[in-house]
């Protein structure tokens, strides 16, 4: 199977750029699944209604986002209802939205995780604890292949391979490397 990530899709120029290539991507590499992060689309911080339809439309499966995913309140109208759209699983309890799914593709299904760091973030859950906690009934079933997102601040989050031994693909967004480690 054939799996895309686009990184951290930052404003209007960012935007321009995954409307020409992503379906150009997915033409010629013919690609299976395309995972984006949108969290920055809107202005450099937060996403909009809108701007979630149009990555859909232009072929993105699953729009992963971090901690800015709540910059615009527009946001909230469509969070609970898009499942296609994902917040960090690690969020606390009640928080709107899914942090992940399970999606159909012609040759397989494929879970997409989405995790927030800790370092530099602001506080949430473990994620590999809270993933092993949240997701390990619906995991221990299988029949998918899996994928994750980790957002967060340090390099040494993004080994979060660890989640449950399953994680088959892993990419990190919004990572910002210590310059000021004295």
């Amino acid at each position: 199977m054939k799996v895309l990530f686009v990184g951290d899709i930052c404003g209007r120029p960012g935007r321009q750029a995954a409307q020409t290539l992503i379906p150009e991507l997915r033409r010629e590499l013919d690609l299976d699944f395309v995972i984006a992060n949108g969290e920055n689309a809107a202005g450099g911080v937060g996403l909009t209604p809108d701007i979630l339809q149009e990555f859909l439309q232009q072929g993105v499966d699953v729009v992963t986002s971090g901690n800015h995913i709540w910059d615009k309140r527009d946001i909230f109208k469509c969070i609970d209802a898009e499942p296609r759209l994902l917040r960090p699983a690690n969020y606390p309890s009640g928080t709107p939205g899914r942090g992940w799914g399970v999606f159909e593709t012609p040759f397989a299904r494929i879970a997409v995780v989405n995790l927030a760091g800790r370092v530099y973030m602001p506080p949430v859950d473990c994620p590999v604890s809270s993933s092993r906690r949240d997701l390990a009934p619906d995991w221990q079933q299988g029949g998918f292949d899996c994928c994750g997102n980790a957002c967060g601040s340090d390099f040494r989050e993004k080994s979060l391979r660890l989640l449950l031994g399953r994680a088959c693909s892993l990419r990190g967004g919004n990572a910002y490397p210590c310059t000021d480690c004295g």
